[in-house]
Parts: structure tokens; C-alpha cells; sequence
């Protein structure tokens, strides 16, 4: 992410990130789509050991082969909900980087 924020600009010293300016909406598509990569980069690792382990144990070993399948299950899980998490966090996804001010629930002037 960081070769791609200073490809577009991002880190030169005349921009404010904390100013409504292109590089800084380019900065938040990026870390929108990050986050994805990173879940499943993160599970990926998961699922390759949980599978390296899969391997290790015997077939006829059926209580510790199904605590293995059982946490493969549950590895799958936590991808998928991680997954659906990021992309449905915000709907619709543009304001995920609009970044002018909108109404809230919450009042501001406490």
C-alpha cells in the first residue's frame, strides 16, 4: 500500500492527509481494498497449517483428526465472516471514502 500511496503522491511534503484531497480518497480505496487481501492472506496461513497438521496426524487417530476438521470448519468460518465483514461494513461502499461531513445519530455540539 505504501509503494502505491507514494506513486500517486501521497507522501510528498506540500499534502495534508488530513485535507479533502484526492490522494488522500486514493489512500482510503486502497486500505478499503487492503483489508480484504488481508484477511485472506491471514486465513490462507491459517488453512495451510491447519491442513500441514491434517497431514501429520493418523487416520486412525478419529478424535484428533475430527478436532482438526472441526477447527478447519471453524478457520472457514472466520474467513468468511471476515471477508463479509469488510465489504458490507459500509453501504454503500463510496462512503467508505467520502470524507465530507455527514449526519449523524450522535450530536456534535456536547
Amino acid at each position: 500500500m505504501d509503494t502505491a500511496l507514494y506513486r500517486n503522491g501521497f507522501f510528498r511534503p506540500d499534502v495534508n492527509p488530513f485535507d479533502i484531497l484526492v490522494p488522500s480518497t486514493i489512500a482510503l480505496k486502497l486500505y478499503y481494498v487492503e483489508r480484504i487481501f488481508y484477511s485472506c492472506c491471514m486465513y490462507a496461513v491459517k488453512a495451510a497449517m491447519i491442513s500441514l497438521y491434517l497431514d501429520f496426524i493418523p487416520r486412525n487417530m478419529k478424535k484428533s483428526r475430527l478436532a482438526a476438521i472441526l477447527t478447519a470448519v471453524l478457520i472457514w468460518l472466520g474467513w468468511t465472516s471476515s471477508i463479509l465483514v469488510n465489504i458490507l461494513i459500509c453501504l454503500p461502499i463510496q462512503r467508505q471514502w467520502y470524507m465530507l461531513h455527514q449526519p449523524s445519530l450522535y450530536r456534535d455540539d456536547i
